[in-house]
């Protein structure tokens, strides 16, 4: 961590080694949705599922890829679609946060996620994602 003299760069520099700290996957979205920081587990998380060494998510637009992911189809769409909704909740309509369990499965194993998204203050005009693995999956109920 770099020692700074102002209290402001010192709050960063805090921010930052704090921010990396955190075991789960987590990024920081603007209000347009694009990432502007995410933490070494996200990172990790990219490479071991696949991701290109040295890709960095900084300037991805976080929502984009959920329209591309839609545009794409898969069996998961519709989840795609319910996230991408309460993630526009949480941008554009002031929801303070947005929680889903998804499955995120990899050819090895099954996986679920919990997908947390959490509005700032207004003095941090931005949401906070963060991605925890959870060892049950969601009940599924039977349509009546």
């Amino acid at each position: 961590m770099q020692h700074h003299s102002c209290p402001e760069a010192r709050a960063v520099d805090l921010f930052r080694y704090l921010f990396g700290t955190f075991p789960q996957p987590m990024a920081l979205l603007d209000l347009a949705g694009d990432v502007v920081v995410v933490n070494g587990a996200w990172d990790a998380f990219g490479l071991q599922n696949g991701q290109r060494e040295g890709y960095s998510a900084l300037g991805v637009n976080y929502l984009q890829v959920c329209e591309f992911a839609i545009e794409r189809g898969s069996s998961e769409t519709a989840s795609v679609v319910e996230t991408l909704a309460g993630l526009l909740s949480v941008l554009q309509a002031g929801l303070p946060s947005y929680s889903k369990i998804y499955p995120c499965h990899s050819p090895t194993e099954q996986r679920w996620y919990k997908l947390r998204a959490q509005r700032m203050t207004p003095e941090v005009p931005a949401i906070l994602i963060s991605h925890s693995r959870v060892d049950v999956p969601p009940v599924q109920t039977a349509a009546a």
